[in-house]
C-alpha cells in the first residue's frame, strides 16, 4: 500500500480568471478513514468544474490505508507530530473566494450546479448557503445561543428557508473569509458546528429547496443490495455463533426511520461485545489475518480502531 501524498499548496497560486469557479476550494472534511468514497467524490467535482476549481481533503491524522487522489487535490492534516508542523489553513485556502463542504459520497454532474451556489451566495444576504445531497430534503433549525449559560436551544423551522443550520446530507457553500475566521473552522460535524459559530455570529444560512438543484449520491442501487447481502450474511454468522449484537449509528437511524439502509450510505454499523469474539471463528481469525468464508466474504480487521470489516 501507498502512504497519503501530502502535496504542497504553493503551486495553489494560480491568477484569477474571472470565472468564480477558479477562486473555489473544494474541501471534503466529514469521512470515514477506513471506508470512504473520497477518490470519487473529488474527482466529479473537478471534472464538473473543468479543471478550475481546487481541492483539498482535510483529515485529523495521515489518511491510512491510503487514498488514490488527483494530482490537483491537496491534503492537510490537522494533528502536527515531530515532523509535521502546525497546520496551516489559511495557506490551504490562500486565494481562494469561496470554499465548498462537500460530505464524501456526493457527486457534482455539472459547472452550472457550481455556478448557481456561487451566484445565490453572492446575491444573498445569508453567510452559507446549502444544499441537500442524494435527493434527502435539509430539516431547518433555529439556533438560541446563550454562551455565558453555556446553553444551546435548538427548534425545527421546517418553512423557513433562511435557518441558523440544517440536519441532514448538506454542502456548505461560503466566503473563504469567513470560514478561516471561525475559531474552529474544521470542527466536525461541520455543518452543526458552523451553525453553532455562526449563530454566535448572527450568521444565516440559505437552504436551498430540493427541487433547486439536485446532487447525487455515490451509493448506487447495486452497491446498497451488496451491502443488504453482507448485512444479512453477518447476522447469520452471529446468530450462528450466539452472539449478541445491535445496529449503531447511521444504520440504526435509517431501520428507525424506514426500515432500511440510509441509500446514501456506504457501510453498515454492526456491534458487538468483546466476549463474544472468542465465539465466532471468523471474528476470532480476523484478528490476525485476511479471511475469505465460504461464501465468498472477506473478514479483516480494520487498519484503526476495534473495529472489523467484512466485504462482498
Amino acid at each position: 500500500m501507498l502512504r497519503l501524498k501530502l502535496v504542497g499548496q504553493d503551486s495553489w497560486q494560480e491568477e484569477d480568471t474571472g470565472d468564480p469557479l477558479g477562486r473555489l476550494v473544494v474541501l471534503v472534511r466529514e469521512f470515514e478513514t477506513f471506508d470512504n468514497d473520497v477518490g470519487e467524490t473529488v474527482t466529479s467535482v473537478l471534472r464538473a468544474c473543468g479543471g478550475l476549481c481546487r481541492a483539498a481533503l482535510v483529515s485529523d491524522q495521515i489518511v491510512y490505508p491510503s487514498l488514490v487522489l488527483p494530482p490537483r487535490v491537496s491534503s492537510l492534516v490537522l494533528t502536527p507530530d515531530l515532523l509535521r508542523p502546525h497546520p496551516n489553513i489559511h495557506h490551504l485556502l490562500s486565494g481562494a473566494r469561496h470554499v465548498l463542504l462537500l460530505p464524501d459520497g456526493a457527486r457534482c454532474s455539472s459547472s452550472a450546479q457550481l455556478r448557481d451556489l456561487v451566484h445565490l451566495l453572492e446575491g444573498g444576504d445569508a453567510q452559507v448557503v446549502t444544499v441537500g445531497v442524494g435527493g434527502t430534503p435539509l430539516t431547518c433549525h433555529r439556533y438560541t445561543l446563550q454562551v455565558a449559560a453555556w446553553t444551546l436551544t435548538v427548534a425545527p423551522a421546517p418553512q423557513s428557508v433562511a435557518c441558523d443550520a440544517v440536519s441532514g446530507r448538506a454542502a456548505l457553500l461560503l466566503h473563504a473569509k469567513d470560514l478561516l475566521n471561525l475559531t474552529h473552522p474544521m470542527a466536525r460535524p461541520l455543518p452543526l458546528s458552523i451553525g453553532v459559530q455562526g449563530a454566535a455570529r448572527g450568521w444565516k444560512l440559505s437552504r436551498i429547496p430540493p427541487n433547486t438543484s439536485i446532487w447525487e449520491d455515490g451509493t448506487p442501487p447495486c452497491c446498497l443490495e451488496g451491502l443488504r447481502a453482507t448485512a444479512r450474511h453477518i447476522f447469520q454468522v452471529l446468530k450462528g455463533c450466539r452472539a449478541q449484537w445491535w445496529l449503531e449509528g447511521g444504520t440504526l437511524l435509517g431501520t428507525v426511520h424506514s426500515g432500511d439502509i440510509i441509500p446514501w450510505d456506504y457501510d453498515v454499523d454492526i456491534g458487538i461485545y468483546a466476549a463474544d469474539v472468542e465465539r465466532c471463528p471468523a471474528i476470532k481469525a480476523a484478528r490476525w489475518q485476511t479471511l475469505e468464508d465460504g461464501e465468498g466474504f472477506v473478514w479483516q480487521r480494520a487498519p484503526d480502531g476495534n473495529f472489523f470489516q467484512v466485504h462482498l
